[in-house]
């Protein structure tokens, strides 16, 4: 097939893997009439900081459906990443100057690590509204196929979103072993929409057990139980 670049450049290939995201370009030109992703009600403010000699392990805390839950991760001997999951109220995002010192006062009524951790978040933050997204399949038309991201988004929650686009490759790969091309892309999303299914969903119903906590408490370890049983599968 005949391919155009965005440098301006042309050539001939023999397939296009559209892994390019949330917010695809190559899935909107070979399957317009996917749906789109959908808000779930909650946003993530995300900074690395400097790490305390104190901050030994991962820790997260839960401050109830109002203030969210935050997760302390160190990363290096000398850095960590702080996350911030808490309800999308819609609020206007003010000016990116300004969001560390958004993120620090939500932060402040946290206890364990947390308060080690706040005035040394200073960095440059991100702050992304979680959407969730499952292609039904195909996902793919002719020689062009959509994988990771681009035809599942999941939320954090049961944070599998890298694994399940790691699994893609490699299906796509096994299934490219055969020499139909366009038959072995519509069997590789067959075979993977399950699977992916079952993360994404998992995923939204344990984001909105955190924004309004089920009668069973028990509900969300079971959920993620079951979940990660299956995942335990083989691919």
């Amino acid at each position: 097939m005949e391919v155009r670049l965005s440098d301006g450049g042309a050539g001939t290939v023999d397939l296009v893997v559209g892994a390019d995201g949330l917010h695809s370009h190559t899935r909107g030109l070979v399957l317009p009439d996917a749906p789109q992703p959908r808000a779930t009600g909650q946003l993530i403010r995300r900074a690395p900081a400097p790490r305390p000699p104190q901050v030994m392990r991962y820790s997260m805390l839960d401050g109830g459906p109002e203030l969210g839950k935050v997760g302390v991760v160190p990363v290096s001997r000398t850095g960590l990443d702080v996350w911030l999951l808490e309800p999308d109220r819609g609020a206007e995002r003010p000016p990116p100057e300004r969001l560390p010192d958004v993120l620090r006062e939500r932060l402040r009524p946290f206890g364990g690590p947390v308060p080690a951790v706040v005035a040394s978040v200073t960095a440059e933050v991100d702050v992304r509204s979680l959407q969730s997204l499952l292609l039904p399949p195909p996902w793919s038309r002719g020689r062009t196929v959509a994988i990771g991201d681009a035809a599942h988004t999941t939320t954090p929650q049961m944070a599998y979103g890298v694994g399940l686009a790691i699994e893609d490759a490699v299906v796509l790969a096994e299934v490219l072993a055969d020499d139909d091309v366009p038959g072995a892309l519509r069997r590789s999303g067959a075979r993977r929409f399950d699977r992916c299914r079952l993360v994404v969903e998992t995923s939204v119903r344990l984001g909105e057990c955190g924004q309004r906590p089920p009668a069973d408490p028990s509900l969300p370890g079971r959920l993620m139980g079951q979940a990660l049983a299956e995942l335990a599968r083989p691919v």
